[in-house]
């Protein structure tokens, strides 16, 4: 199953748009150590300095503010985008654009600074270029936390490409278990779930929870100076750092893997899925009572397991728990509503059956997690954590995801008729080349 997703997984990675994605992410990270006396080097400049100049100017303003009203791209703009592409492709197919300084790294070049990074199992500052190790871990960051900030903009809906793209190419296999890598793999986690790629979730949950049963003394200091996940055990939003005891934190861990473990098997359709879900719900009410939680994630999973013991009466009172709540929103109570009437009709003492108890269950805890994940500045939470310095990366996303929006719409219709023949063939010969 885990071997089907991986092959579903590179199947998605295709199409028009995510070759043009690729390219541009390629010619960023060519443009800090541009070599003029490479055709392809001179090319990607001359792109570069038409539709996006001020990313690579050396100022320490180089990248727009957010609020930073969007560039129309002119016809021209498009077709040269299009005609640099398929001038290019040969290029692209001889290079990954992890073959080049990543955009972080090659920021610090153009502006003369540092970047952070991990090496030997500690947080280093260090000149560019980075030695393959160094570069190794901030690529694999880089790629994820990009993944991150297309999954918070749920606007544009071929992103979802580019953001599979980005989650698969970060690479956890040769990073050391350590706190940093595990909220890494949480955030793949939950991008693989998100597309639907169930066993690549359950995968990235599973290393996780390895490590931490392994290790449960570790020390987890970004877990400890802020409750990273606070808004999905308090209801409330993270306004300052906060300091919590190492085994809090390392039951935190536990609690979230485990849970996002569950809904990913409880959305799979095989028994002994549903079977391994159940040893997920029967950890998270063990640890939560071990560690003292007791808020509206653990009614949700007890009355669950209520209703797979056929306990129909304690499963109702659960459920009648969450509908008095006050951090649930109308999604939720409307699913709790749905699952009381079902209940009522039940008979007494039956254990589960049909879809519904399975699903249900599944459905209240995503829109409890998506109620109390969409209060949270998550760009915020990862300065304070310190795995991002500022909200440039994310600014950046938006105007890539901007200009591609532009290129994508101008392509589609009839305004590129104008720019004849010449290009008409290349995109011929390029759609030749995709088929083969």
């Amino acid at each position: 199953m885990l071997q089907r997703d991986r092959i579903k997984l590179e199947r998605a990675l295709d199409g028009i748009v995510l070759d043009h994605y690729k390219f541009l992410k390629t010619c960023f990270r060519v443009m800090p150590v541009l070599d003029t006396t490479i055709a392809e080097h001179r090319r990607v400049k001359e792109l570069m300095d038409r539709i996006m100049p001020e990313l690579f100017d050396g100022r320490a303003d180089a990248v727009p503010a957010k609020d930073h009203t969007q560039k129309e791209l002119t016809l021209q703009d498009v077709t040269e985008f299009l005609t640099a592409y398929l001038d290019l492709r040969a290029f692209l197919r001889d290079h990954d654009e992890d073959d080049f300084p990543t955009i972080m790294e090659g920021q610090a070049m153009l502006k003369g600074d540092s970047v952070e990074t991990i090496l030997n199992g500690r947080v280093v500052s260090l000149w560019p270029p980075l030695e393959p190790e160094a570069r190794h871990y901030l690529q694999s960051m880089e790629h994820t936390i990009m993944s991150v900030f297309m999954l918070m903009d749920r606007s544009r809906t071929f992103t979802k490409k580019m953001l599979l793209y980005e989650c698969a190419k970060s690479d956890m296999e040769d990073l050391e278990g350590e706190e940093l890598k595990a909220f890494l793999q949480m955030i793949r986690g939950f991008v693989f779930f998100d597309q639907g790629l169930l066993y690549l979730s359950e995968k990235e949950y599973s290393d996780n929870l390895d490590w931490l049963y392994a290790h449960p003394h570790e020390e987890l200091p970004l877990t400890s100076t802020i409750l990273f996940w606070a808004p999905l055990f308090t209801g409330e939003r993270v306004a300052h750092p906060v300091i919590v005891p190492q085994k809090a934190a390392h039951h935190a861990h536990v609690l979230l893997n485990h849970l996002l473990r569950a809904v990913s098997r409880t959305s799979m359709t095989r028994t002994i899925d549903e079977e391994r879900a159940m040893e997920d719900f029967e950890a998270i009410v063990r640890t939560a009572h071990e560690a003292g939680v007791d808020n509206e994630m653990v009614w949700s999973v007890e009355a669950y397991l209520y209703l797979h013991q056929g306990k129909t009466d304690e499963a109702m009172a659960a459920l009648e728990r969450l509908k008095s709540s006050r951090s649930l929103g109308k999604a939720e109570r409307n699913t709790i509503e749905e699952s009381i009437r079902y209940l009522e009709k039940r008979e007494p003492g039956k254990a589960m059956n049909g879809l519904y108890d399975k699903h249900f269950l599944s459905k209240l805890l995503i829109q409890y997690m998506y109620s109390r994940m969409e209060k949270q500045d998550w760009t915020a939470v990862l300065k304070k954590v310190g795995i991002i310095q500022d909200a440039w990366l994310a600014d950046l996303i938006t105007k890539v995801s901007g200009v591609l929006e532009q290129v994508d719409a101008a392509a589609s219709g009839d305004a590129l008729k104008e720019k004849g023949k010449e290009l008409k063939e290349k995109s011929k010969s390029l759609l030749d080349d995709l088929w083969n």
